[in-house]
């Protein structure tokens, strides 16, 4: 482990990294935990490669959403939409499984193959759509 996980350590983490002061207990002891299973700080990572090889396999965020996202992007070769994260979560780990396997033998994903998994994307939006009632507003 590089770093030392304890509670004042994610304090300071959270404080210095989202401007969070306080923070339930509960929680921190949740991102310790989560913190603790790795031999890395890739958490602490500003490479949003780095940052989404990890953060799509770890249950608790304990990274910048914006900056995981960017890097999910990166590695499926796609636009990922926010909805697929909540809705969609199994197909996107299957497809960063997928693109960090491309990326170690330096392939590239056909444009045909990430236009139909982007096509899937709001396919995954539009059914939950009609399964709960309007969740967009009407155009």
């Amino acid at each position: 482990m590089a770093q030392k996980i304890t509670e004042t350590y994610v304090r300071i983490y959270l404080r210095e990294n989202f401007g969070i002061k306080k923070y339930p207990r509960l929680k921190i002891w949740e991102i310790m935990d989560a913190m603790k299973k790795y031999d890395t700080s890739w958490w602490e990572s500003k490479d949003p490669v780095e940052v989404a090889r990890y953060q799509t396999f770890e249950p608790t965020l304990l990274v910048d959403m914006n900056l995981y996202w960017s890097g999910v992007e990166k590695i499926v070769g796609r636009d990922v939409y926010l909805h697929e994260f909540g809705l969609n979560m199994e197909g996107l780990k299957n497809e960063v499984r997928e693109g960090l396997a491309r990326m170690e033998k330096e392939e590239t994903l056909d444009d045909r193959v990430a236009t139909k998994r982007e096509l899937q994307g709001i396919g995954t939006l539009t059914a939950r759509k009609s399964s709960v009632g309007a969740i967009l507003p009407e155009e």
